[in-house]
């Protein structure tokens, strides 16, 4: 079982982008960036706890490594989810936040 204070540790940060804002307007989606390790339940609980707001569904995608260069070295971005978060009803952002 989860205890409330790592329900915070569980959504890293919301993907603020044009096209999340676009998603918002049109279809009611929020976007969070997560770590790999949760899974759709445990993200599902713990947006329930902190936003309080009916969700409709939850998608979620794996953003895979990216190999990066800088200068002659090598190294690779830290993997990822993406999570789409589909709510019941229209919900203004500023009462989130």
């Amino acid at each position: 079982m989860i205890d409330n204070s790592s329900y915070f540790d569980i959504l890293d940060k919301p993907r603020i982008t044009k096209k999340m804002s676009y998603l918002f307007k049109k279809n009611n989606v929020l976007v969070f960036q997560t770590k790999i390790k949760y899974n759709k339940f445990q993200l599902l609980r713990a947006i329930k706890e902190i936003l309080n707001v009916d969700v409709k569904k939850i998608r979620v995608l794996l953003v895979k490594r990216k190999r990066k260069k800088i200068k002659n070295k090598f190294y690779f971005t830290k993997a990822w989810k993406k999570v789409y978060v589909f709510l019941e009803k229209k919900v203004d952002l500023s009462n989130l936040i």
